[in-house]
């Protein structure tokens, strides 16, 4: 995983996503990241390539998740369901616990 690089100047999300492209194995943190540039990745990556960051505690949580939500209303709840924490249950492999809890 990696971070798309919301605190660099020149932003570092385009770079992200063209090493994601590049690299199948490598899934992107939208962390502190713009709303286009989210949308950019999932558009070129697919949502099963990136997972929900706030930033915290330089971003308030409660407000970059209404944000994503917001961003996601015209994805399919699988989709979302990935993007909001699936994808990073299955790659830390905790998909089975979470579900048990």
């Amino acid at each position: 995983m990696i971070h798309m690089g919301g605190a660099g100047t020149p932003a570092l999300d385009r770079s992200a996503v063209e090493t994601a492209a590049e690299h199948p194995n490598i899934t992107l943190i939208g962390s502190a990241i713009g709303e286009r540039a989210i949308l950019n990745a999932i558009k070129i990556l697919g949502a099963d390539r990136l997972c929900f960051g706030s930033d915290t505690p330089f971003c308030l949580m409660h407000v970059r998740l209404a944000m994503y939500r917001a961003l996601l209303r015209d994805f399919d709840e699988d989709e979302q369901a990935k993007i909001l924490g699936g994808n990073l249950a299955r790659l830390l492999m905790i998909e089975n616990q979470i579900a048990s809890t």
